[in-house]
């Protein structure tokens, strides 16, 4: 073929290649829209005269819940804190969710606590320095805890002075000064992936390892949860890393008790940082056990005496033990046990009295839910009380016209025929 004709040819099958397609017909349309799960907020401390940068989780039922509900914190510190933060509310979330802990408040304090000097004692090879400089100061930033931001948590979250603090890697130093110098600042501590830190020290000659068990001995009956877990990896790394682990144990355990809730742990099968969710489940659990904490509602209804009041002393024993208020939950994601399940549970066994002091609890924890007043207005229809079922539905229409039109529309053809009786 002359070379001419194989220009033009190459041309042609080119030119059919590059012909811009006709842009295909769209029958859908795709919107976004962020899901906000948390916040940071920038403290501004006059203690330590800085900001500090602080990421805050709130149980999901927080906005609708009455001032009445308050909720424990959990602390996690440090640039870990900062990394795991997303993970450690997922657990908390889900947990919290199939009541295997109490809903909480959980923050990250992303730059971590201001630490002491700390003398390596050779746990790290890869280096030749003898002792980290302290870095701030960890006592002002103890006061800051106790005095500025947890009073500002209590006062705008609605936390509880029941807190939790954990430390991950060398995220653990100020958790460890903390637990040595204001042991009662924090109900629990959990120490993950911290082997090295605890052979490590504040002085030349003493181990945080030393100053937990000083701690233990000059507050014998001071109720305290301590957690410790390594991964099985990191055992292998360093010889005197099970060597501390043992001697931990050996050290730690005269001091367990019903005050001292202790538990250290080698979690297999995982690394460094992969530990951290097992870690975590299983100090969640040595914090709040499912054969004590999980209520079954239907259960306890079916004992002698007030469907309400035997709710009640459970939680009421319950909140003994733990020293802070737990109140029976109000609704709940795909679960009985709930007062907005037992209201028409007990509704349907005909015990309408005992189900109109249940809904009125669920209004008193939730007193913006359309359908605690709507199943109150039942109730009271049922017992003969029309004033009282017609008042109830108005504040149910009330809350729906601003919350839900269409439902706000279907109250008030409800209210009509309930007028009529």
């Amino acid at each position: 073929m002359p070379l001419r004709k194989i220009i033009l040819a190459c041309f042609f099958c080119t030119s059919a290649i590059a012909e811009p397609q006709k842009p295909q017909e769209v029958d859908h349309i795709v919107t976004s829209e962020p899901l906000n799960y948390a916040e940071k907020i920038h403290f501004q401390s006059k203690l330590l005269n800085r900001s500090v940068a602080i990421n805050i989780y709130l149980p999901q039922t927080f906005h609708q819940a009455s001032d009445q509900q308050r909720y424990p914190l959990i602390v996690i510190n440090g640039i870990h804190g900062a990394e795991f933060f997303h993970t450690l509310t997922g657990v908390v979330k889900h947990l919290s969710s199939v009541e295997r802990m109490p809903e909480t408040i959980v923050i990250s304090l992303n730059e971590g606590g201001d630490e002491p000097e700390t003398y390596l004692k050779g746990m790290w090879t890869h280096t030749q320095t003898e002792k980290f400089n302290a870095h701030g100061r960890p006592g002002t930033y103890i006061k800051f805890l106790e005095e500025e931001l947890f009073p500002y948590l209590k006062n705008n979250y609605r936390a509880l002075d029941h807190r939790m603090m954990i430390g991950v890697s060398t995220s653990s130093i100020f958790p460890l000064y903390t637990l040595s110098n204001a042991p009662d600042l924090f109900q629990s501590y959990l120490f993950l992936s911290a082997a090295d830190i605890l052979g490590m020290g504040p002085s030349s000659e003493a181990t945080f390892i030393d100053e937990i068990v000083e701690t233990l001995q000059a507050s014998p009956k001071q109720k305290m949860t301590l957690y410790f877990a390594m991964a099985d990896s990191d055992m292998l790394k360093d010889k005197r890393y099970p060597i501390l682990l043992k001697t931990l144990s050996k050290r730690l355990s005269p001091y367990a008790s019903e005050n001292l809730k202790l538990k250290i742990e080698v979690i297999n099968y995982e690394n460094h940082y992969g530990a951290f969710i097992k870690a975590l489940l299983s100090a969640i659990e040595l914090n709040y056990p499912q054969a004590r904490w999980s209520a079954d509602y239907k259960s306890l209804v079916s004992q002698p005496g007030d469907a309400m009041g035997n709710i009640d002393s459970f939680y009421q024993s319950l909140s003994k033990e733990y020293e802070f208020p737990i109140l029976p939950r109000a609704t709940r994601w795909r679960n009985v046990n709930k007062l907005s399940y037992l209201t028409s549970y007990l509704r349907k066994e005909g015990r309408i009295q005992e189900a109109t002091t249940v809904a009125k609890r669920w209004i008193e924890y939730r007193p913006n839910s359309i359908d605690a007043y709507q199943q109150l207005s039942d109730l009271l229809k049922d017992q003969g009380d029309i004033a009282g079922a017609t008042s109830a539905l108005k504040k149910a229409i009330e809350i729906a016209s601003s919350q839900n039109k269409g439902r706000a529309e279907d109250l008030r053809s409800r209210l009509a025929s309930l007028s009529t009786h």
